[in-house]
């Protein structure tokens, strides 16, 4: 039986899931600052792209150019698609020009627009530079689509088959073609002007005889997306209907590309890391891996703008002094009501949020209205509770005032007086 130490990578990953080792970590760093590349190479070997990539956003400036020189033509093009869009371009500029074109060219068109799209000029045309001219072409068209759309999703690798085909037919098809993409999950059917009509999953064809028809064998789900359709309805499409791929379209209908589930799963990754940001004050061009001090300069006017608020609701509350002085329970009730409208307020931006995502108008609409009205709803509540608990304290605490002036009345002229506990008041000592 293998033990731990026979098995590659098996300390790739620490106790609490899929995050690095630190114990790695500590010796690709001490690696590094040997500069012993063998060591290096020794423990990057293992490791996935994206690993790589979390391993570069987690460390310093410093270190992350000593390790990328160190790493040198071993430097995989997957690890840029992976990088967080904040030091991306530091990385580009980092590589040495014939790293970054051989990185480059491992890319899958959609890819390489997606690295494009966040760098400065120089930097695009040096990246455009590297490419083969077949895969220059794809990508520069891929760029006259609008920003944020399917057109920029897209890749334009995609195995496509007429429609008159059998199985047989795209089995040959499939084994004899030279360039083919490195990950395809469906063979798409297209009539004679190109206009796609049904996928066929490789599955299904590796399991059918060979003359059967392909439209025998096509997904009964089938979604067409427009070039021009924005990249957030197309993740909401493949989450909806479950996609696996779709076909995507130019302006006739004929087919330009196709888009996978994992570019659609990180339009999601992006939506959602953007809500998280902009709750926390920062802004959409924020990152989740920026560092503490750019993320404090983001956040400070939103932090000021509170401090200024909270300032003005201090002296507006000062001028009741007098009336607060007299009327204990409303300086108990007044924090409850702000911490009741703040939370309030971040549920209906929370809410409000994730349904604004929903390309259905009437139903982002619906979801966004939904939580305000449980908001004020919510808030009635607290009012009517608050409400009621002044009133309940002004209760006991004038049925206490009356039952001692009784008590002080019975004193005075020597008669028991009833007090609200039942026991009877007297002047004289030791009776009650």
């Amino acid at each position: 039986m293998s033990t731990g130490e026979d098995s590659p990578g098996s300390d790739e990953y620490s106790e609490d899931g899929y995050d690095l080792d630190r114990k790695r970590v500590a010796r690709i760093l001490f690696a590094v600052d040997r500069d012993d590349r063998p060591a290096l190479m020794d423990l990057l070997e293992d490791l996935h792209a994206a690993d790589i990539a979390d391993l570069l956003e987690q460390i310093n400036t410093h270190d992350r150019a000593g390790l990328i020189r160190l790493y040198g033509r071993a430097f995989d093009g997957e690890i840029l698609s992976e990088l967080d869009e904040s030091i991306r371009e530091e990385v580009i500029a980092i590589l040495n020009p014939t790293v970054l074109a051989d990185a480059v060219r491992e890319l899958e068109t959609d890819d390489v627009v997606d690295l494009l799209e966040d760098l400065e000029e120089p930097q695009q045309e040096a990246i455009l530079d590297a490419l083969e001219d077949s895969d220059r072409v794809a990508v520069e068209q891929s760029l006259s689509f609008p920003e944020n759309s399917a057109g920029r999703l897209m890749q334009r690798e995609v195995v496509m088959a007429p429609e008159h085909w059998n199985v047989g037919q795209a089995i040959d098809y499939m084994r004899e073609a030279e360039h083919l993409p490195d990950q395809f999950y469906h063979v798409v059917l297209v009539d004679p002007r190109l206009h796609p009509i049904g996928n066929v999953t490789l599955g299904r064809i590796m399991g059918t005889k060979r003359e059967v028809p392909l439209l025998d064998l096509v997904e009964e789900t089938f979604q067409v997306i427009p070039a021009d359709q924005d990249e957030e309805d197309v993740a909401y499409a493949f989450n909806q209907y479950h996609l696996i791929s779709a076909p995507v379209v130019d302006g006739e209908g004929r087919l330009a590309g196709v888009i996978t589930i994992d570019d659609a799963m990180a339009v999601l990754d992006e939506g959602h890391e953007e809500d998280i940001l902009r709750l926390a004050g920062v802004g959409e061009e924020s990152s989740l891996a920026d560092r503490v001090i750019e993320t404090t300069k983001r956040r400070f006017p939103w932090l000021a703008v509170n401090l200024v608020t909270a300032i003005l609701a201090s002296t507006v509350i000062a001028q009741f002094e007098a009336t607060i002085a007299n009327y204990v329970a409303l300086a108990v009730l007044m924090p409850i009501v702000a911490s009741m409208g703040g939370n309030a307020g971040t549920s209906v931006a929370d809410s409000g949020g994730a349904g604004n995502g929903d390309p259905r108008s009437d139903r982002g609409q619906c979801l966004a209205c939904d939580p305000a009205r449980s908001a004020g709803g919510a808030g009635q509540w607290a009012d009517l509770c608050c409400g009621h608990g002044y009133y309940w304290h002004d209760l006991v605490w004038f049925a206490g005032s009356w039952c001692r002036d009784r008590c002080r009345d019975g004193d005075q002229s020597g008669r028991g007086r009833a007090c609200r506990n039942g026991h009877s008041c007297s002047a004289r000592e030791g009776r009650g």
